[in-house]
């Protein structure tokens, strides 16, 4: 039960927080509120993997190796910093269209993991590509607390 609580205050306060957030002059989230979006998603994985798990703690140096870790992928080797380079406060390119791809350390990209629908959908996608399956949301969680260190 308490579990469930958890989850759901962290879900309650992610949409309440994105609703009501104040913008700077532009409407845009500042550095803080961009941070504060982040670390609630990171608190929700959290919650999650400790439903599967009670002592997962997130991890910022998990979430670095999970960035860095590389697998083979139709006979080549690749990692999400094979797009997004070894820093994720740089610009990446996509390794096969060379497409830019923005920065993804929150510090440096002012649109990144601020919407929970869109965080959701890039880590289905690119955890497929890269591992075949799900990430786990200790994975996730890690992942976030890695490029929230990023200054």
């Amino acid at each position: 039960m308490k579990k469930t609580s958890l989850i759901t205050f962290a879900l309650c306060a992610l949409i309440g927080f994105s609703a009501h957030a104040d913008k700077d002059d532009q409407g845009n989230l500042t550095a803080e509120e961009r941070e504060s979006v982040a670390n609630l998603l990171a608190r929700e994985y959290a919650a999650l993997a400790q439903q599967s798990d009670p002592k997962a703690i997130l991890s910022a140096e998990a979430g670095r190796a999970f960035y860095l870790k590389k697998v083979t992928v139709e006979g080549k080797e690749a990692s999400c910093a094979s797009c997004h380079t070894d820093n994720p406060k740089e610009t990446g390119k996509h390794t096969e269209t060379g497409k830019p791809i923005k920065p993804l350390a929150i510090r440096a990209n002012p649109e990144r993991f601020t919407n929970r629908d869109k965080t959701e959908s890039n880590f289905a996608k690119h955890c497929r590509e890269l591992y075949g399956k799900d990430c786990s949301p200790k994975d996730k969680g890690d992942y976030l607390m890695y490029l929230l260190t990023l200054k």
